[in-house]
């Protein structure tokens, strides 16, 4: 990967919340306690209590029963102890008193249990999620068509549980319900469909169907773009989608030109970035959606090295440029020219700190590299030897200094002569 797309790519990955291909940004919400003030609560639903508002789809909190309630606080406790496997049985017991206390208003049970599953989802608790999302569904489809939009919020639920759960392909299915609903019901410019079709080019994606989810994306994009405008939030998350799927694909040019634009929206609106805490949440993506040891780690540890160098921190910044080598050297070949780079930069961390022996060494390598590259860039070359030689001179060898300085002066010549040539 180009080193001009890596800060591109770390500040794109601590844009938007939630780890891979992000979702629409949620909508602000309520103040809490406040309740939907249409339709007015029935004299029994007066009686009952209401949720905080927090990871709520819904515009106002849903007035639940004291017992749901309860039981819905059991199920957070347990998720937040990491205890979700034992949350399960606690579930069941939720759904039960859902029905007993709520059968006679399925649409509500189902508003109910469909806010809940956001929660419980939010809180990555994806088997738990799925289980209150069936629920909901099953309740909104006792009182509603299959082409109802208020069947939206449950089905995207149900499948980005499905999705987490390790059940991409039929998460699918009940996404392209989403794009169907949501076009039928609010037609095809409306931004409503350009989330789902968001929704649905992450799981295609995931799946490696990368045609069908570039189509999808490019769909939601020209939707949210033309509902929302070109700087809007939701285009700068979409931006960044497609900018990491183009990345990872191999097209950096492409990417770059994706991220570019994400990251000028996220600026506009949110201000710059800090770098630590943005290299930091991009390194915990990286490393739990690709493993320790994948390529685009790498570069987020190497974005990580070159900060720690600028703020001298020069034991972090060596500890990091070797965990970057050690990666690098498992996937590319010894003659990877990006490999020359990364002996490079340790080096000169090395010679910052007066360890001239050890920074002669990776020079060595980087130099050796170099040389075998055929095309390959005369000018590296040529600061290769310079620093070579910079380090020879405080190890005493003047000699060799002065020899590879020579080198180094006869190739810039050459590169002189062929610019002159050309003009």
């Amino acid at each position: 990967m180009k080193r001009s797309v890596v800060r591109l790519l770390v500040v794109a990955l601590s844009l938007w919340p939630g780890p891979g291909f992000s979702q629409e940004p949620e909508p602000a919400p309520s103040p809490e306690g406040q309740i939907d003030p249409s339709p007015s609560p029935s004299a029994a639903q007066a009686k009952k209590k209401v949720r905080p508002r927090k990871g709520l789809t819904t515009s106002s909190p849903t007035p639940i029963p004291g017992a749901v309630f309860e039981l819905e606080n059991r199920v957070m406790k347990l998720i937040e102890e990491g205890k979700a496997a034992d949350a399960e049985p606690v579930v069941e017991e939720l759904l039960k008193t859902c029905e007993k206390e709520l059968g006679e208003d399925p649409l509500l049970s189902a508003a109910v249990l469909e806010e809940f599953g956001n929660v419980v989802a939010e809180a990555r608790a994806s088997k738990l999620a799925r289980l209150l999302f069936e629920r909901s569904l099953a309740a909104y489809r006792k009182k509603v068509s299959g082409q109802d939009a208020r069947l939206t919020g449950a089905l995207t639920g149900l499948a980005l549980a499905l999705k987490d759960d390790g059940d991409p392909k039929q998460a699918v299915g009940y996404l392209e319900q989403v794009v169907m609903i949501q076009k039928k019901a609010k037609g095809a410019s409306h931004p409503d469909l350009g989330t789902a079709l968001n929704d649905l080019a992450g799981v295609l994606y995931r799946l490696g169907d990368h045609p069908r989810a570039a189509a999808a994306w490019l769909q939601s994009l020209e939707i949210t773009e033309k509902a929302l405008g070109k700087e809007h939030p939701s285009v700068g998350m979409l931006l960044k989608n497609m900018g990491l799927a183009a990345l990872e694909q191999g097209d950096s040019k492409g990417a770059k030109q994706l991220l570019v634009r994400s990251l000028a929206i996220h600026e506009k609106h949110l201000g710059k970035v800090d770098a630590k805490k943005a290299l930091d949440r991009s390194l915990a993506i990286c490393e739990t959606a690709l493993g320790k040891d994948h390529p685009v780690v790498a570069t987020v540890v190497h974005s990580q090295a070159r900060l720690a160098r600028k703020k001298k921190d020069l034991k972090e910044a060596e500890r990091l440029f070797e965990r970057e080598l050690a990666i690098h050297e498992k996937v590319v070949g010894p003659d990877d020219p990006e490999l020359a780079d990364i002996l490079d930069d340790l080096a000169e961390v090395l010679a910052s700190g007066g360890e001239w022996a050890r920074a002669e060494r990776l020079y060595n390598r980087g130099l050796a590299i170099r040389e075998r590259l055929k095309g390959g860039d005369p000018q590296e070359l040529a600061e290769e030897l310079d620093a070579l030689a910079a380090v020879k001179v405080m190890l005493g060898d003047t000699m060799s200094a002065k020899a590879l300085r020579g080198r180094a002066t006869t190739i810039r010549e050459k590169i002189q002569a062929a610019r002159s040539a050309k003009r």
